[in-house]
């Protein structure tokens, strides 16, 4: 049997079994698959992934926002 990924026979390591990343994400830079998230803007601009996006209660970072919106 010959290798999918070079030309040669195959050996065995299960690199034609693997998903490929389709892109990184462009904040952070992971690798993503095709059911990975990215998480977009009500004007459609990515800002991140699931991987360096984190979603966060009001009560803990109130203080925070009314102190960049003064």
């Amino acid at each position: 049997m010959r290798c999918t990924r070079g030309d040669c026979d195959c050996d065995g390591c299960g690199k034609c079994q693997e998903e490929e990343p389709l892109l990184h994400c462009p904040v952070c830079g992971a690798e993503l698959m095709s059911m990975d998230l990215l998480y977009r803007t009500a004007d459609q601009e990515i800002f991140g992934c699931e991987n360096c996006v984190q979603a966060v209660y009001v009560y803990k970072v109130i203080d925070h926002v009314r102190n960049q919106q003064s």
